[in-house]
């Protein structure tokens, strides 16, 4: 059940969602219940970097 709720956290970021979106989808009462499905990737990270160089 959890490993689902991370899924669908990673999914809806992906899918371009912001932080209030998905917690609003995912029925969290306060907006940093959602950080943790919704943390960054490295990569994803490393290119934002990129993209200021």
């Amino acid at each position: 059940e959890h490993g689902h709720r991370h899924s669908y956290g990673f999914r809806a970021r992906q899918a371009g969602l912001n932080q209030v979106e998905i917690q609003k989808a995912m029925h969290h009462k306060s907006p940093t219940s959602c950080l943790v499905y919704i943390k960054p990737t490295l990569e994803e990270v490393q290119e934002k970097l990129r993209e200021i160089q």
